[in-house]
């Protein structure tokens, strides 16, 4: 139970952080 809750967590921050970059270039592709 433990190691799938630690799966999601790391997917999450995964996405997030996936996600935060996506953001930063397409706003660096704007300018």
């Amino acid at each position: 139970m433990e190691n799938t809750i630690a799966k999601i967590n790391l997917f999450f921050r995964f996405t997030k952080l996936r996600f935060y970059f996506n953001c930063n270039h397409e706003s660096n592709a704007l300018y």
